[in-house]
């Protein structure tokens, strides 16, 4: 709201905000239940024909009288949209979602109209009508990048997409042909649903332009890695697996031949020692970034003392940024691994490069019945509080429960 601001130090300064659109091309709503549409017909209005970037989310406490009135003037303003945000599940609790949840109403249009739309990120209730957003993406020849909580082939054009992330499961056949049709993909977020198929290929599907995977999937990631090789790919995020497909993801990584700068494990259920398996794969050699959080088995004992480092060869020897989230381990191993990668005082062999120093580092622990209290861990606390000083440039991300 600076722009507002800005109309009220005096007329003159009132005068230079109204008439540079550039200072109206940023808009974002949170939707509750006292009307918006009067100023915001007036700050679209000023913005003119500036490319706008647009938002609006709302939650159960939003009423249609508040939300249909702010969507027409964004469709009537999509001639100059080059970005379009609609969250109408801004919620934490999914539950609530149900027949009394408010739905927006989106107005037909003969012919939709949006040479600037490029990115497009939409999460609405179950039985929303999509008419008005999928003729949008459809009227757009440039679209780069789409979230969405439902897609369909037939409603979202992809050749053009840089960034895909769909936010409900997808059936397989439909990844392969999303990646088949989309040639420039380079990150792509994707629930991969069965039934398990082969793509249409019949064969290894290679993505050169992918560089960066954000995949979960019930019981069909092994299948799907089976069939796929992204050698550009630097960065892997894989959430919410039940059985972790360890030789599949091996053989994925020994496929592509790629060169990981950063891997992430969410609500994984995979033993440490498989986590261990995947650092040492050649693809890890150069590891900046390692999240492991809330995975099962929490045990991390044998991997807190893989990482750190003793004597040449140091493992993952190029890691800056390191988070483990809901661990059991020793007290004092998390502390000597963070020591070590720290002060980096190791004896380097004539020839070698120096291991990188840790710059980032972010914990939390479960220890049952103490939670994750200090008392549990007093070793680990008290020499990364002699670590966590102003004059140190390691950055030490505490748990919240303990601050």
């Amino acid at each position: 709201m600076g722009t507002l601001l800005l109309c009220k130090i005096c007329r003159a300064w009132r005068h230079i905000a109204i008439t540079t659109p550039s200072l109206w091309n940023v808009l974002s709503l949170r939707l509750k239940t006292r009307p918006l549409s009067d100023w915001v017909s007036t700050w679209l209005d000023r913005s003119r024909s500036f490319p706008v970037h647009l938002r609006m989310t709302w939650d159960e406490k939003a009423l249609p009288n508040v939300i249909n009135p702010v969507i027409s003037l964004f469709q009537s303003h999509l001639h100059h949209t080059a970005a379009l945000w609609i969250d109408g599940l801004d919620i934490e609790d999914q539950s609530i979602v149900n027949d009394s949840y408010s739905l927006a109403t989106f107005p037909a249009v003969e012919s939709a109209y949006a040479p600037l739309l490029s990115v497009v990120g939409v999460d609405l209730p179950p039985n929303s009508a999509w008419d008005w957003i999928r003729d949008a993406c459809r009227a757009s020849p440039c679209l780069s990048s789409l979230t969405s909580s439902k897609f369909s082939l037939d409603w979202f054009p992809v050749m053009n997409l840089t960034k895909l992330r769909l936010l409900e499961p997808v059936p397989m056949w439909t990844v392969f042909q999303i990646l088949e049709h989309a040639a420039g993909l380079q990150e792509i977020s994707f629930d991969v649903d069965g039934p398990s198929v082969t793509c249409s290929t019949g064969n290894v599907l290679v993505m050169e332009s992918i560089s960066r995977i954000e995949l979960t999937s019930s019981v069909h990631l092994g299948q799907f890695l089976d069939q796929v090789s992204f050698p550009g790919v630097v960065t892997i995020s894989i959430y919410q697996i039940i059985t972790w497909p360890g030789a599949q993801f091996q053989s994925f990584l020994s496929r592509s031949s790629c060169i990981l700068k950063s891997f992430s494990l969410y609500d994984v259920q995979i033993p440490e020692i498989q986590i261990i398996g995947c650092l040492e794969h050649k693809a890890c050699n150069r590891l900046e970034s390692l999240v492991v959080s809330d995975c099962e088995p929490p045990a991390a004992s044998a991997l807190l003392q893989h990482l750190t480092y003793h004597e040449h060869p140091f493992p993952c020897s190029h890691l800056t940024s390191i988070e483990f989230g809901n661990i059991v381990s020793a007290d004092g191993l998390l502390a000597t691994l963070v020591e070590s990668r720290f002060s980096t005082a190791v004896t380097v062999p004539s020839g070698v490069s120096a291991p990188a120093r840790l710059e980032k580092v972010e914990f939390s622990f479960f220890d049952g019945i103490f939670g994750m209290s200090r008392y549990s861990h007093q070793h680990d606390w008290l020499r990364m509080e002699a670590l966590d000083s102003e004059e140190s440039k390691l950055e030490i991300i505490w748990p919240e429960e303990i601050i």
